[in-house]
């Protein structure tokens, strides 16, 4: 029962997990009952041998003169000492359980301002001026608005292209993507038959993966789709997104785009000059360390409460959210001075 209880311990605990459904659990395994059954039997077995080894006299014996009881018997002795060491085992486990929810506690209540963030990246980095050379640069509306609607197809394309792969490979290779898809005009695009599309994956001058090719069609549907909609141009649509909501458009290109989930997406709008932040590696570490998340980093809970966070850094500070991601990430991870993350 110990080493099972020793095992419990080594497990977090979360919300239904409970010290004392943890405690119950042990305490009703099969184990512990059949060491029960036998103390028990071994009760019976002695109380029968005290009542025929008692002196009668003519009359019944008394409790007092049993020679066996519960607590005497070797076994249940160490049923006893078993007992104490589990309920010991509960009172660590309970106290295990009351420091996590503490800790995570805290860690809500001590979420870090603007100008504790901003120096901490000052401090990492070698001051404000590098901190500041380093912070990206952020389209206006109009630009975003005058952008047509094939550059962001073509970013979305590098984009898709690059994950999981080397990007200076797809840098090389990119102008031979803009020639062998006619510059992403997307009117074009649509046009194009499916065996047009196999031959044109299969040219060496691109990189030769026909599951990422596809992306450009659906993509260039999905732009399409959208300006026919909004009775808009692309640009003009992403321009008038709301930036305090921005997840919910990295959501829409997600669900009405191709490969668009996850940090391509994202990655992609900030390349395009769109103000966003990005759920880096150190982004996420600062909002775990500090309580902010503690979900899965792509779940809606998650991303409902960074979005909340930024926007909060953004009042105080009145930067726009690249910039704030770009500071928080360089105060967190293994990177230092000369090292830009996000």
């Amino acid at each position: 029962m110990r080493s099972l209880i020793q095992k419990k311990l080594r497990l977090p605990l979360y919300g239904h997990e409970s010290a004392l459904f943890i405690a119950l659990n042990a305490l009703l395994t099969p184990k512990y009952w059949r060491t029960h059954n036998r103390a028990s039997k071994h009760l019976d077995r002695g109380t029968q041998a005290g009542i025929r080894s008692a002196p009668t006299l003519g009359r019944k014996p008394q409790a007092s003169a049993l020679p066996l009881t519960l607590t005497d018997t070797p076994l249940t002795l160490r049923l006893n000492a078993r007992w104490r060491s589990f309920t010991h085992d509960a009172e660590i486990l309970c106290n295990h359980n009351l420091r996590y929810r503490f800790r995570h506690y805290t860690d809500a209540v001590n979420t870090p301002d603007y100008q504790e963030l901003y120096d901490r990246a000052c401090e990492r980095k070698g001051g404000e001026a590098a901190v500041e050379a380093m912070l990206p640069k952020v389209a206006s509306s109009k630009q975003l608005q005058t952008l047509g609607s094939d550059r962001y197809l073509a970013e979305f394309t590098r984009k898709v292209f690059q994950s999981g792969f080397v990007w200076r490979v797809v840098d090389k290779k990119w102008d031979h993507f803009e020639e062998e898809f006619w510059g992403f005009d997307i009117k074009r695009l649509l046009m194009m038959p499916d065996d047009m599309l196999e031959r044109k994956a299969s040219n060496p001058a691109i990189i030769r993966n026909y599951n990422k090719v596809k992306t450009i069609l659906t993509n260039a549907a999905m732009i399409a789709d959208t300006e026919r909609r909004e009775a808009q141009s692309f640009g003009a649509f992403i321009a008038g997104w709301p930036d305090d909501d921005v997840i919910s458009l990295w959501l829409y290109l997600k669900k009405q785009g191709s490969r668009l989930g996850g940090n391509t997406g994202p990655y992609a709008l900030r390349t395009l000059g769109v103000d966003t932040f990005l759920l880096t590696a150190d982004v996420e570490g600062c909002l775990r360390n500090h309580g902010i998340i503690d979900s899965g980093i792509t779940s809606q809970r998650a991303l409902r409460a960074t979005q909340t966070f930024f926007n909060g850094l953004r009042d105080q500070s009145g930067r726009n959210l690249s910039s704030l991601s770009r500071i928080v990430s360089f105060g967190y991870g293994q990177n230092r001075a000369g090292v830009t993350t996000s």
